[in-house]
């Protein structure tokens, strides 16, 4: 993934002739065509998600409480979330490595994603200019020893991370902030979460800093986020197909995700899978992830989130697939067993 990665800048270098001088500011509008490309090709994200948005991109965004529109992330079940009371506000003290201070701010858990608000203060002159500041060696595991991400590992099994990035960097004083974000459809409900790593590169004008570290912070889970329960729905119309399969669907605090099962991307690529809910036409967002991406698998396993909470959660959901030569509805009702 990271070699492929490579040979595009490489070749996007390449064709707009861009010296190694000027990479930093044309790099941003490299990137940001990539992601009008992935708007268009849900196979794209498998790609540029773990590994782009960790880069130097800055795009011109509203301010939402995470922030992650400034990547192109669609947070609007976040901020729905959020003004439910769905958040954990942390007064952390602040941990300082080679001039560099770090604290959590914010948090956000539930089955589908995770947030989490860092603040940084660069005490040194010589590090200003920073567009974006990315974490190198993240590593988020929980008081069972669950994975819930770790960066030298993602996309390994035992990790619960699906794919994950971080927010464009905003400014307010001298108070650098940024989102980073995961998202899966199982994380679990931890009481303590453990979070550390010991690198961290700024993203200046001119160039990367590297800094060094050792940044360590556990957070108490609050109550609502331990206890939150998940609506699931199940078919009450045929759901057998040969092509596209709806492995299930669940509705969380932060969003609404359909998990499928086709016999490869390409089916899935081709196909558009949307859902009607309280008289409203819902398309997917556009951050859909592959499950355990692997290429010795005789399905492939899409993930596809939609803008629905809880907190406007209705009794009947349509799910409309239509493919190349088809157009089908499957009915589902809320699973009151489930």
């Amino acid at each position: 993934m990271n070699d492929n990665f490579d040979n595009f800048l490489k070749r996007k270098f390449k064709e707009e002739s861009v010296d190694e001088t000027r990479i930093s500011s044309n790099i941003d509008k490299i990137i940001n065509n990539m992601f009008e490309s992935k708007r268009k090709n849900k196979k794209i994200i498998l790609m540029i998600l773990p590994i782009l948005l960790m880069t130097s991109t800055v795009f011109a965004v509203a301010y939402s409480m995470f922030n992650l529109s400034s990547v192109g992330i669609d947070d609007t079940c976040l901020d729905i979330a959020v003004q439910n009371g769905y958040i954990q506000i942390l007064n952390m003290e602040m941990q300082e490595f080679e001039g560099v201070s770090i604290r959590i701010n914010k948090f956000l858990i539930d089955d589908i994603n995770m947030d989490i608000g860092f603040e940084y203060k660069v005490n040194n002159e010589n590090m200003k200019d920073i567009k974006n500041i990315y974490i190198q060696d993240l590593y988020i595991y929980d008081e069972n020893n669950n994975v819930l991400f770790d960066d030298d590992e993602l996309g390994e099994e035992k990790v619960i991370a699906q794919t994950s990035g971080y927010s464009k960097i905003q400014k307010r004083g001298d108070v650098l902030s940024n989102t980073f974000f995961a998202q899966s459809d199982k994380f679990p409900k931890s009481k303590k979460i453990y979070i550390k790593f010991n690198r961290i590169i700024l993203n200046c004008k001119e160039d990367n800093v590297g800094i060094n570290g050792n940044w360590k912070y556990e957070i108490n889970v609050p109550q609502n986020m331990q206890d939150r329960e998940n609506i699931s729905y199940k078919p009450i119309s045929n759901n057998n197909n040969n092509k596209i399969f709806i492995k299930s669907v669940k509705m969380t605090n932060t969003g609404l995700i359909i998990n499928t099962v086709a016999p490869s991307n390409e089916v899935l690529d081709k196909s558009e899978i949307e859902i009607i809910a309280n008289g409203k036409t819902i398309k997917n967002n556009s951050n859909v992830f592959e499950k355990n991406a692997r290429t010795d698998k005789e399905q492939t396993e899409y993930v596809f989130t939609y803008n629905l909470t809880k907190y406007n959660a209705p009794e009947e959901i349509i799910v409309r697939i239509k493919e190349k030569r088809e157009e089908r509805e499957i009915v589902f009702i809320k699973d009151e067993e489930a």
